[in-house]
């Protein structure tokens, strides 16, 4: 059963919650990424490694031993931003090769219709109202204290800069931490005028 979620945040905070119902667990980062520089047998090594970090000796893709461990255990796996064909998902393990029964498989993409065909279900994660978005901006740059005198008017330019996106709101607390009122404004004039290409890429991919 595979899970089709578009956020890669939240897709984290259900794998901690979760992963210990599971007898195996693997949240594989960048799938599109790592795929486009190393292919896909260097996933697969790197999902067989979490899955099995706790053996001495992780089986050989080759091994009827790997099939068998794999078709009795119940495991969660997480693959962050699959993009491309749904063949990068496909791919993943040999044909023939399958997870135990119960297992769950959650996948983050830019495009729901990527997985649509092949999930069983779809979780879009909406955009955040104004409360919404100073909420957790104000969560990760002043750990919930929305209140600092001299920083209420700037901190609802600075969430509203990311749009409601919550993955843009995490970034940009978390950057805008410690700082002085007068930093905050020049680095707001700053992204308006000039965006950071990391904050760029952040909005730019979660709004794909």
């Amino acid at each position: 059963m595979a899970w089709a979620v578009l956020e890669t945040t939240l897709a984290l905070a259900v794998f901690q919650k979760l992963s210990r119902h599971f007898e195996s667990h693997c949240f594989l980062r960048n799938v599109r990424e790592e795929y486009e520089k190393h292919g896909i047998m260097e996933l697969r090594k790197q999902l067989l490694f979490q899955l099995f970090y706790h053996d001495r000796t992780i089986p050989s893709l080759e091994s009827t031993q790997l099939q068998e461990r794999l078709c009795c255990t119940k495991v969660l796996v997480v693959l962050d931003d699959l993009d491309g064909a749904i063949s990068q998902l496909n791919e993943l393990l040999p044909k023939g090769y399958r997870f135990g029964a119960g297992s769950k498989i959650i996948v983050t993409t830019r495009d729901a219709q990527l997985v649509k065909s092949s999930t069983d279900k779809v979780y879009e994660v909406k955009r955040l109202n104004d409360v919404e978005a100073l909420k957790l901006f104000c969560l990760h740059a002043f750990e919930n204290n929305c209140d600092i005198k001299g920083y209420t008017v700037v901190s609802k330019s600075v969430a509203n800069y990311a749009h409601g996106n919550p993955l843009g709101l995490e970034v940009l607390g978390s950057s805008f931490r410690s700082k002085s009122v007068k930093e905050w404004k020049s680095a707001l004039d700053e992204l308006q005028i000039e965006p950071n290409p990391k904050m760029e890429k952040v909005l730019r991919i979660s709004f794909d």
